[in-house]
């Protein structure tokens, strides 16, 4: 089982999701299990909607793709950090199909028919926007996500907004943030060495 799954959702290469990447990862204590996911190199077909997941076994029929590894590691992770930009107020295409694609746990979940644990597994959450402000900038992405890790049995315990990093340089020079980032994530790896 991995202590920390890092998946990481932007689709932009050496960005402000990757420089949140590196700086996570210098602050991860060496005797933690982790693993990095990036869906930009995954391959996710999108739900066709085709709802033969409401019939039992309640499995997705596209399983010549990634997403059901994908998926299967986010529920098997003691915590996992996900890491998004948002794009027009939301997620990025990538991460939306992997969320369509959980549709046949929240069909098993309701059908009373999971194999998951009842015990719901912890979860953060760093949204990165480029605007540096807008009443609703991160709302749409955070009930999505509240949702997609609920049918996982997850629930997010904590989340880093960061706004204003249009690229990479903004979030290099802005220490204050870099420390906000860092400590966000301390104090939750504390907590699972601790369990």
């Amino acid at each position: 089982m991995t202590d920390l799954l890092l998946l990481q959702a932007s689709p932009h290469v050496h960005g402000v999701g990757d420089l949140v990447f590196e700086t996570i990862s210098q602050a991860l204590p060496p005797n933690l299990t982790t693993k990095t996911l990036f869906l930009r190199t995954a391959k996710i077909e999108p739900c066709s909607g085709c709802r033969l997941c409401d019939r039992p076994p309640h499995t997705c029929h596209l399983d010549f793709d990634q997403a059901a590894m994908i998926l299967e590691d986010i529920v098997l992770a003691r915590l996992v950090l996900f890491s998004a930009p948002i794009y027009f107020y939301h997620l990025p295409a990538q991460a939306k199909a992997l969320i369509d694609r959980s549709q046949c746990f929240w069909i098993r979940k309701n059908q009373k028919q999971s194999k998951i644990t009842s015990l719901k597994k912890r979860t953060l959450v760093v949204l990165t926007a480029a605007r540096s402000q807008g009443q609703f900038l991160f709302q749409g992405a955070l009930l999505t996500l509240k949702y997609f890790f609920e049918a996982l049995d997850r629930e997010i315990i904590d989340t880093c907004l960061l706004s204003g990093l249009e690229t990479r340089a903004d979030l290099a020079a802005n220490k204050p943030m870099l420390s906000k980032l860092q400590t966000f994530l301390t104090k939750h790896l504390d907590i699972l060495q601790q369990t």
